[in-house]
C-alpha cells in the first residue's frame, strides 16, 4: 500500500484557499487543489497499518458520531490506487461504496482523518482531499464508475432524505422509501 515508509519522510500537504475576498465575488471553488503528482504523493502516505479504522464507520460506545466513514469507502485501497496513477480503478474502487465522491470530497466533515491511525503521531493522511482529486480526475477524463441501466430497467421513484447514507441507499437500491424529495433511477428489472 502506497511507498514503503512514505509517513516517515513525507509530511502532510492540505489544499489551498482562495482569500474570501476573492471567492466571495464568485461561484468558483475556494479550495486550490494540489497538483495531480501532490495528491498522489499525498496519497502514499497511507501506511497500510492493518487495521483500517478510516474506514470502520461505527460509533464507539454512547457516542452519536461516527468514527471512520460512515459509507465504508474502501481508503487504504483507494489511496494505494491512486498513489500507483491507477486513476479509473481507484475512481471505481470508490464508487463501490459512495456514488457521489464529487460531494463528499467537498463537503464530508471526514471522519476518516480523525480516525487515520497515522494521526495518532503525525498528520493523518490527506483522505478528503485524496477523494476530491479523484473525483475532479473522473470528471475531467469522462470516466463514469457507476455501470449504465440496462435496456430493459425499470424507472423506480426514490426519495431523497435527510438520513446518514441517504444519497447510497437510493442509488443502490430499488425499493420505494418514504417520500421526502423525489428523484428518479433506472434500475434493472
Amino acid at each position: 500500500m502506497g511507498r514503503v515508509g512514505a509517513f516517515l519522510h513525507t509530511e502532510r500537504v492540505d489544499h489551498g484557499l482562495r482569500p474570501a475576498s476573492e471567492s466571495l465575488n464568485d461561484f468558483e471553488e475556494f479550495a486550490l487543489p494540489l497538483t495531480l503528482e501532490e495528491q498522489c504523493e499525498q496519497a502514499s502516505r497511507c501506511m497500510n497499518c492493518g487495521v483500517a479504522f478510516c474506514q470502520t464507520g461505527v460509533a464507539l460506545g454512547d457516542s452519536l458520531h461516527a468514527v471512520g466513514c460512515p459509507l465504508h469507502n474502501l481508503i487504504p485501497e483507494t489511496n494505494d490506487l491512486l498513489y500507483q496513477h491507477r486513476f479509473e480503478d481507484a475512481v471505481a474502487r470508490v464508487a463501490l461504496t459512495n456514488p457521489f465522491p464529487e460531494f463528499t470530497g467537498r463537503v464530508c466533515p471526514a471522519p476518516c482523518e480523525v480516525a487515520c491511525n497515522l494521526g495518532l503521531h503525525k498528520a493523518p493522511v490527506t483522505i478528503n482531499d485524496n477523494e476530491r482529486a479523484l473525483s475532479d480526475i473522473a470528471w475531467e477524463n469522462g470516466i463514469d464508475p457507476l455501470p449504465a441501466p440496462a435496456a430493459d430497467a425499470q424507472r423506480v421513484w426514490h426519495a431523497l432524505g435527510r438520513w446518514r447514507g441517504a444519497d447510497g441507499a437510493c442509488a443502490s437500491t430499488s425499493r420505494p422509501v418514504a417520500l421526502v424529495a423525489c428523484s428518479c433511477m433506472a434500475f434493472p428489472t
